[in-house]
């Protein structure tokens, strides 16, 4: 793995260089306290991992991380930053992957390096990898972002739950918001899986700066069809993340268990978005808007792709820095019993809940019934379709 550091206080230097000297994964270590060469370093490497002060003479640490993305976009940025206001963040958010506070804890420059090696193991293409690196934001849906904007604008008669609401219905903008709490800067070794929390943890007024005034959340104009497609999508996320919650409640989950299976129901066909935006002018576009159900739709994804919509999110998701069991419900959700992991976890949840809750006809043929029987939960399904209430759901976007 090659990694680039970058900045201009020499003690901090010496710290990265005695914290990975003995790293087994990294076989270049680059550090550099000029900025300005560290440009031309971009420009003759691809680097694993890019990581930038923020303020520094000459040139700043978004113009680091902008030369990074143009020369690799498929590589991991992340940015050390003391904060001093909105504004700065909001610069910088869409080219950092990750934000990491100053003083910072070196164990979250160690944490970069793991999540880089655990994105190059995931099976993507690296066209694809490039493509997914190079992501700044999706797009929200134009009549919630106006909603949004005017409850952020109006923050005072605005309440947290009435902005909360709002996010949930686009997953695109869940991810995001997820994405930055998540960041070290805000969560320190917190895992956030909730978007009340998020939205706690980040503030109103950072939240209306990032929204309101940068390009990350432009209001651009789509394609009506897509558009269409994608107010159905999120109709049925929030649908499956019901549905979940009714599950991990009869099965007597944690607290911390149910948040992470509703969240990861939410955003699980969030690389099915991503595929649909990035794929937007292939031939076969509609294939992924409207190519069937489960691993038929996986099937058609790999062949257009070079991956399915459930290792997509999850790549993402690693990259954005998102708890792991919500990485590997999204990248599981459709064969659990491939994914290795054992007993009933949140990719139990996701699974069911993604197929049972929109009540399509002979739905529970697509369960894993093998691996829903080893976990033990197989003479609950009959229970959950009750609960849920499957057959009184409208017509599915595919799965």
């Amino acid at each position: 793995m090659k990694i680039l550091f970058v900045d201009d206080e020499p003690a901090i230097l010496r710290t990265i260089r005695r914290t990975l000297r003995n790293l087994p994964d990294t076989d270049r270590l680059d550090l550099e306290g000029d900025p300005l060469a560290a440009l031309r370093r971009l420009r003759e490497t691809d680097y694993d991992l890019v990581v930038t002060d923020m303020r520094m003479p000459g040139c700043n640490g978004v113009q680091v991380l902008q030369e990074a993305a143009r020369c690799n976009p498929g590589g991991l940025r992340a940015v050390l930053s003391g904060y001093s206001g909105e504004a700065e963040m909001a610069e910088v958010v869409p080219y950092a992957h990750l934000i990491i506070g100053k003083p910072f804890d070196p164990k979250a420059i160690t944490d970069l390096i793991e999540r880089a090696s655990a994105l190059a193991e995931m099976p993507l293409p690296d066209g694809l990898r490039r493509r997914l690196g190079g992501l700044r934001a999706l797009p929200p849906l134009p009549h919630l972002f106006t909603h949004l904007t005017k409850a952020l604008e109006e923050d005072q008669s605005s309440s947290l739950t009435d902005i909360c609401a709002l996010l949930n219905q686009d997953m695109a903008l869940v991810a995001k918001i997820m994405q930055l709490a998540n960041s070290a800067f805000f969560a320190g070794r917190t895992q956030v899986v909730r978007i009340e929390q998020a939205v706690q943890m980040l503030g109103i007024r950072l939240l209306s700066s990032l929204v309101l005034q940068h390009e990350m959340f432009v209001n651009s104009p789509q394609n009506p069809n897509l558009l269409s497609w994608r107010e159905r999508l999120n109709r049925e996320g929030l649908k499956t993340a019901a549905a979940a919650m009714r599950i991990a409640r009869h099965r007597q989950m944690s607290t911390a268990e149910r948040e992470e299976s509703t969240m990861g129901s939410l955003l699980h066909d969030i690389g099915r978005l991503v595929l649909a935006a990035e794929f937007q002018d292939h031939p076969d576009r509609g294939t992924l808007l409207e190519g069937g159900s489960g691993i038929q739709l996986c099937n058609e994804e790999i062949r257009i792709a070079g991956a399915h919509h459930g290792w997509v999110g999850a790549y993402l998701m690693r990259l954005w820095g998102l708890p792991q069991p919500l990485v590997q419900a999204v990248a599981w959700h459709h064969h659990p019993s491939r994914s290795g992991i054992e007993g009933f976890t949140t990719l139990t949840v996701v699974h069911v809940a993604d197929i049972i809750a929109h009540g399509a006809p002979g739905a529970e043929a697509h369960l894993d019934l093998d691996y829903l029987s080893e976990v033990g939960c197989l003479d609950d399904i009959p229970v959950w379709m009750e609960l849920i209430g499957s057959s009184t759901s409208d017509s599915a976007v595919g799965h």
